[in-house]
């Protein structure tokens, strides 16, 4: 049986702290899922809804496009991996993390990885009045995610569904070795930060990572399609 590090070191513990210790958020422009949105969203580009394939096409190219250019402009690796469901390869976060140990990154972006993955998106079907309608589906398409090393959160990753409706996952991994500080100064302060961890102005500070990821957020928002509404996938609370 595994022996904790409590059980081990139990009698020079001097105290515990809480806090969230992995947190994946996930958001979804959850306007263009009504009934009649996405019509008129591409009606609000001069597109008609039979139009829809060739422009979620170009959309699509322009969200690769900026992911290409974050990479370029910061000099960073800029590669394709295998998606989970292949068993092929490291994963994007090893792979990640290998890349930053090799480069001696310790902040700042640290590659732009691109898999296909699931992904819920939209496609067209006829009525039998003849109408077309755009309703939603599963299926596979091509992610983009961007790793980094905040000043604040640490190692992290902003990930984008390049096909409409542009889904986007914040994931940030605040994990310590078996969950132990070796030391802390400051118990009161600690425990203050981590407090106000947990009390963040959340949905701002995840904007601001959508914004960067998906080039077409603006132009969303601007025609009153709504932003991105947020919930937290997973989450972790161990004592530390």
């Amino acid at each position: 049986m595994a022996t904790s590090f409590e059980e081990l070191h139990g009698e020079r513990l001097v105290g515990s702290l809480t806090m969230f210790d992995r947190l994946i958020f996930k958001s979804y422009l959850s306007r263009l899922f009504r009934p009649g949105s996405l019509r008129a969203w591409l009606w609000s580009q001069g597109v008609p809804i039979t139009g829809f394939g060739a422009y979620v096409k170009q959309a699509t190219e322009a969200v690769v496009a900026s992911a290409e250019r974050v990479a370029t402009d910061a000099g960073r690796p800029n590669l394709y991996v295998f998606g989970p469901s292949t068993g092929a390869g490291p994963s994007k976060e090893d792979t990640a993390r290998r890349i930053a140990e090799r480069d001696g990154i310790t902040e700042g972006l640290v590659c732009v990885l691109r898999a296909v993955e699931p992904c819920t998106t939209f496609e067209l079907r006829g009525h039998p009045r003849g109408e077309v309608h755009a309703v939603p589906t599963s299926g596979r398409c091509l992610h983009v995610y961007f790793y980094f090393v905040d000043p604040e959160f640490g190692f992290m990753h902003v990930g984008v569904q390049t096909w409409i409706p542009y889904t986007v996952q914040v994931y940030v991994n605040g994990r310590r070795h078996d969950n132990a500080l070796l030391r802390i100064d400051d118990m009161e302060r600690a425990s203050e930060l981590c407090d106000r961890f947990a009390h963040r102005a959340w949905p701002r500070l995840l904007n601001a990572f959508a914004r960067w990821a998906n080039p077409h957020l603006g132009a969303i928002e601007a025609a009153d399609f709504g932003t991105y509404y947020w919930v937290m996938d997973q989450a972790e609370v161990p004592p530390t």
